[in-house]
């Protein structure tokens, strides 16, 4: 009898075991799952850090691109410029002008702007030389003959008011300042 007891004890305890190995091998198989889903958890918050990060470096670019096109464009500089010139800020009317102009080397318009700002500046030199090379690009921009007649008023060149006269084909420019020539 006390054998027969032993020995149900002992299977009672092998079983006993039987379980613990189980429970281990299912803890173990729980464990592993849990590690499976945090991985695959960490790999998409990684792509969805990734995915936002692209998303706001092409914004940006984009962003960027656009506000730099707008600020180096020659309409963005003439606003810019023209704006300027109607508050009385000359200085930074010549900084947009000059950069039309470079934009655009044949504009009229930023040229024209450039002189007068020269000229609001007293720096008459510089408005001559623009309002003269207007005038040997495009005999037909009356509009320079006028405001460089008025520089020659200021420097009292007379003979140069009246070689320009004679070169301008606009009838109303010659007739405005014909006490002027000869």
């Amino acid at each position: 009898e006390i054998e027969e007891k032993m020995r149900k004890s002992l299977v009672h305890v092998a079983e006993v075991f039987k379980e613990d190995e189980s429970l281990d091998e299912k803890v173990e198989k729980n464990e592993t799952v849990l590690e499976l889903d945090l991985n695959k958890k960490k790999k998409k918050f990684r792509y969805v850090v990734i995915g936002i990060g692209i998303v706001l470096l092409v914004l940006c670019l984009f962003g960027g691109i656009r506000v730099t096109v707008q600020h180096y464009s020659y309409d963005y500089q003439m606003k810019t410029a023209s704006a300027h010139y109607d508050a009385g800020e000359y200085e930074k009317v010549l900084k947009y002008a000059k950069r039309a102009v470079a934009i655009a080397p044949n504009s009229s318009d930023a040229k024209m702007l450039l002189a007068n700002s020269f000229k609001k500046l007293n720096d008459l030199e510089s408005a001559k030389g623009i309002l003269e090379e207007l005038i040997a690009n495009d005999s037909s921009y009356f509009r320079a003959y006028k405001d460089l007649i008025e520089v020659y008023i200021q420097e009292e060149e007379y003979e140069k008011i009246n070689a320009l006269l004679m070169s301008c084909s606009d009838p109303s420019t010659v007739e405005q300042y014909q006490n002027y020539g000869a």
